[in-house]
């Protein structure tokens, strides 16, 4: 009876704060490391990573179908699938992201929808520090397809740090 009692506490405890691994800035250089490696070596440095979106200099047309605005957290699960955060939705939403190796450089883009018609792409010719702004390992704030964001984003200068720290 009482490892039913201790377990019915468990469940019923607020979830941990995100703990975060190390939080890089995306600048150029990492940029050019991920459009300009093999793409083995390329797909290691995205996947299984969380990274902090900000569209402001994104085209309306383009943010229109897209189910994030303004600042937004993907993950970039190891075997292509991408689960995105942001104000736009109520829910995690889910797509897949891929390199795609062209001339001796490679795009990363992230995909949603049927089909994956919407889509966000950065490679060496579209400055993907544009909507890239930081990265952190793992799925720290344990985003998970079609459930409930963890948490209103809201606009501004946020970081990862920043949104870690608002979690409960």
């Amino acid at each position: 009876m009482r490892g039913l009692a201790l377990v019915a506490v468990l469940l019923a405890a607020p979830a941990a704060a995100a703990e975060l691994g190390p939080v890089t800035n995306i600048d150029p250089m990492m940029m050019n490391q991920l459009f300009g490696s093999l793409k083995v070596e390329a797909a290691a440095l995205i996947e299984d990573s969380t990274v902090l979106g900000r569209m402001d200099d994104i085209p309306d047309e383009q943010r229109k179908g897209l189910p994030f605005a303004s600042d937004f957290v993907v993950h970039f699960a190891a075997n292509g699938d991408v689960l995105a955060w942001s104000d736009k939705s109520a829910v995690v939403e889910a797509g897949y992201w891929e390199l795609i190796s062209s001339n001796g450089f490679n795009d990363l883009c992230i995909r949603f929808g049927r089909f994956g018609l919407t889509s966000l792409c950065a490679s060496h010719e579209i400055e993907a520090s544009d909507w890239m702004i930081e990265t952190t390992p793992g799925n720290p704030f344990g985003l998970v397809a079609g459930a409930t964001v963890p948490a209103k984003l809201g606009d501004g200068d946020l970081s990862l740090d920043a949104i870690a720290a608002r979690l409960p």
